[in-house]
Formats: structure tokens, sequence, C-alpha cells
């Protein structure tokens, strides 16, 4: 014996994947199996029960349910996620799931739950209590008890009550906005941890929940609309649209920028991040390839990379806007040789020949471009502004050309998803499909029109026919011929068949009088 273990039995363990099991010093047996790189070990009574436990764990690995069993909390699971290097995070968005983690996550039961006892109600009853005030109070309890354990001789004792204090909450009941952001963390950890090569968790308890009442960026921007406008949604309306096209005209710095906004449906990071390279002026052909997103502790940066994989792709410029295009280049070049505090912008060692910059040559960061977004729509038409009475977020222009795209009537979903950059074109069509409804409309009373002909051709041509004024055609003719001998030939056979009948049941009457009479 050597550490509690049976040499002999260890010396009798199976081919891998096979399991063995362990004889134990103290009494028992341990199982122990290795499959697909998942390790598993259980302490039994008996020889059986592990030889049980082995069986269970090679069905678990065929059903594809076996895992690791770790104790990892679901707080070290989302720790470990956003600093995996198969996460494929950008730097803004990893820093906005790191601060609603250290903002809410952390106060919460779930945080220190561990994976393989998480369940979908745990979710859900946090979740709840973003609501209803609880985690609030929870939430002040906690860092009042961590306020009070600070000691008076504490050389930083007047920084660390700053800090905590900074953390107290601001209100008891959150949005749907934070509930919303914090589910999403939690479900994309643990499909993080439910991958094939992890298998940390067998299912994902987060997809069992559903975030009732959640208001949607869609539903928000529909109360800033008019009633009408907010029936689709965020689309604008005709005289909306034709006010910002006037708005747009009168900053000639910007104008080609609001033409792939609001036109082409670019994202705000992509048409900020637009280089003069990226446009092939011989093909009016733009490649999207980059994007301008703004991450705490670095200002703006530029990442190069867009928001999905698809989001990367050759977009066909109509004419217009690829004039005003050269026309932007061309001011770009003359601001450039003039203005003597004109500068390329370099970010990260690398220079970038931006189309769209500040006066001087500077990147326009996300924040600056909302803003200047809002004050020409809220400007009003006699100043040179749209004259909104509220603004509405820059996505609102992306929604309204991706509709206006799918509701043209040489509308195709797959070229409309590519230039939009949706990795899947069954998604444009649930987000957009609203825009179809007046195509229905028209189909429908397209068919009803026809359908209207066609009955009056019908009734016309019989009319005709019945009054001499019009000969059958050659297929009616033949139709009615061939009518004519079936039904002919038809009758014929069952006129066979009844005299058939006949002369049985005559022949059977004929031979009961015979036997009567013998």
């Amino acid at each position: 014996m050597t550490g509690g273990v049976n040499m002999v039995e260890q010396r009798q363990r199976g081919e891998r994947g096979e399991g063995r099991i362990e004889e134990r010093e103290n009494g028992g047996f341990r199982a122990r199996i290795t499959i697909k790189g998942v390790s598993k070990s259980k302490v039994c009574g008996t020889r059986q029960e592990a030889r049980d436990a082995i069986r269970a764990w090679k069905n678990a690995s065929d059903a594809g349910t076996l895992i690791a069993g770790s104790k990892m909390s679901l707080g070290e699971c989302i720790r470990i996620w956003l600093a995996h290097e198969d996460t494929d995070l950008t730097i803004s968005t990893a820093q906005g799931y790191q601060q609603k983690v250290d903002a809410y996550l952390k106060f919460s039961p779930v945080y220190d739950r561990r994976l393989d006892q998480l369940t979908a109600k745990d979710i859900r009853g946090f979740i709840r209590s973003l609501e209803d005030g609880s985690f609030a109070d929870k939430k002040k309890a906690m860092l009042d008890k961590q306020l009070k354990a600070i000691r008076a001789t504490d050389p930083y004792a007047g920084k660390k009550k700053l800090a905590l204090e900074a953390k107290m909450p601001k209100k008891r009941q959150y949005s749907s906005s934070v509930q919303r952001q914090c589910y999403a963390i939690i479900r994309s950890a643990l499909n993080w941890a439910a991958h094939m090569d992890r298998r940390l968790v067998s299912h994902n308890v987060a997809l069992d929940v559903k975030l009732a009442g959640a208001k949607t960026n869609t539903e928000r921007d529909a109360a800033r609309l008019s009633p009408e406008d907010a029936k689709h949604g965020y689309v604008l309306s005709p005289e909306q649209f034709q006010n910002i096209l006037a708005a747009i005209q009168k900053d000639q710095r910007t104008y080609a920028m609001r033409l792939l906004q609001v036109d082409l449906g670019l994202r705000p990071g992509e048409y900020l991040g637009v280089c003069v390279d990226d446009i092939d002026f011989k093909k009016n052909v733009l490649t999207i390839r980059r994007q301008v997103q703004h991450a705490t502790g670095k200002g703006v940066i530029i990442v190069d990379r867009v928001k999905t994989d698809s989001g990367e792709r050759e977009i066909h410029l109509p004419e217009y806007i690829a004039d005003a295009l050269r026309r932007r280049i061309a001011a770009l070049s003359h601001d450039a040789t003039n203005n003597s505090t004109w500068k390329q912008y370099e970010f990260d060692g690398h220079k970038y020949n931006l189309v769209f910059t500040q006066a001087n040559g500077s990147v326009i960061s996300q924040r600056l471009d909302a803003s200047w977004w809002a004050k020409m729509l809220t400007t009003g038409e006699e100043k040179g502004g749209a004259g909104f009475a509220k603004p509405v977020r820059r996505y609102v222009a992306r929604h309204h050309a991706a509709s206006t795209m799918v509701a043209a009537r040489d509308a195709d979903i797959m070229v409309i998803s590519t230039t939009l950059g949706h990795a899947d074109p069954s998604f444009t069509l649930r987000r957009y499909g609203h825009a179809l409804d007046e195509k229905k409309a028209a189909m429908a009373a397209s068919m009803n029109n026809r359908n209207a002909n066609r009955v009056y051709n019908y009734r016309e041509d019989v009319l005709d026919r019945e009054a001499g004024r019009m000969e059958p055609s050659e297929m009616e003719k033949a139709s009615m011929e061939y009518y004519t001998e079936t039904v002919a030939e038809q009758e014929a056979e069952q006129e066979r068949r009844w005299e058939a009948r006949r002369a049985d049941r005559q022949r059977r009457k004929i031979e009961r009088e015979l036997a009567l009479e013998g």
C-alpha cells in the first residue's frame, strides 16, 4: 500500500477512457476516469458502486453532458472569461462589462455561487432584486459594514471611506437596461464555460431565464417619436427624414459621413473609422475594416476589427455618395496643406489617414459625434437644424436605412444583410420585417385584382360560348371529347355489370325451383 491506494489495483487499470478502480487503505474504493480531457473521481463504498459510477460517466460522455465538476464560482468564471484570449471582446466592451461586474455582480449572491450549484432561479432572483430595490438595500448594508470595519488608525482610512462611499447605491430600483446588461454578462460567461473545450457546466442555466418587462433600445427610441412613427418602431417619418437630409447639407465637413449613416446604415464606429485607403473610387467600393471606440483610461482608440466577422465587408457606393466622399477628401487635403494646426491622427504607433476628422486632423470621438448629431436634430429648422423636439440615438438612422432598403421593390435580403454587416440574413428579416407590411398588402391587392380579372374573363367566355359568339378552343374541344368518351365507357361498363348480376340471379332462381321439384 502506498498513499492509501492498493498498488495491485493500480497496475490493473484499463485502457485510457475505460477508467480504473483503486482500493483505499482506510476502506472503500475510488473510481477514476479521464474522457476527452475531463477527469472524474469518486469515493465509493463497494467495488460495484465504483463500476456503476464509471459506467454513468461513460454514458454522460456519450450524451455530451459530462463536465469536469469544477468548484469554480460564477465570479471566478466571469473574471477568467473577461481575461481569456478566446473571449474576443474589444477593449471598450470588456471595460464596460468589468464596470457592471464591480458595481452590481460582486454584491450579488450569485457571484460567489459555485457553477455546479447555480440555477436559473438564482439568476432570476438577482435580476428581480435589481428591479424591486432589495439589491440596493443589501449592497448598502454590505458597504456600511465595510465602512465600520475601517480602523481610525489606518493611514489610508480617508481614501478607503471615500472609495466605499462612491460605491453607495444612488437609487433603489435599477433600469431594465442595467438588468439586461447584468444578465448578458452572466449568460456570456456561462456560454464560455459550457464550451466543448472546457465543459465546466453541462448547460447554460441563464438561457432558461426570461427578462420580463425589460425595455429594448427599439422601445426606448419609439417613445421619442410621434405616435404615428412609433407604430413602426424607430423608422423616421418622411418629413423627419427630409428635415435631416436638409440639415446635414449645411455642414460639408460631415455631409458625406451622414450619408453613410442615414442612407447606407453604417454603425457610428464604422463611419468614423473610414480611411482614404478604404475607398476604391474606380469601382466605387468602400471597405469596412475598423472602428473608433472609447476605452476607459486610454480615451479614443481605433480597433482594426469590426463588431462581427461579417462586419468586415465591401459596400458598393451610389454615385452621389462617392461624389460626396471625393469632395470631402479634397477638402481634407486642403486642410492638411493650409491649416498650421492640422496633424495626421496617430494611434499605437500607426498613422491613420481618416476621411472624417476635426478641424485640426484629430479623430472624431463617439461622444463628440453623438453631441453633433443631437445638436443637429434639436436645432430649429430656421437655424439649419432638423427641428426635432427630442434627439434620437444615432442608431435610429441605421435602422431607418435598413427598413428603407428592405421595403424597396427590388430588395434583396442577402445584399441588404451584407451591406449592414449582419452575420445572418434571417436576423435582418426578423428585425426589419415590419418594413415588408406594405409590400405584403400590395401583393395581396395584386392577387385580388388578378383573381377578379380571371373570374370576369371566365364568365365572359361562358356567356359568349352560350350565345354562340365564341368557339371553344382546341384544348377545350379535346377536353370535351375526352370527357364524353370516358363517360360513355363508364356507362357501358356499368350496364355490363348489371346484366351479369341479373343473369346470375335468374340462374340461382331456376336452380332453387328445380331442387324443390326434385
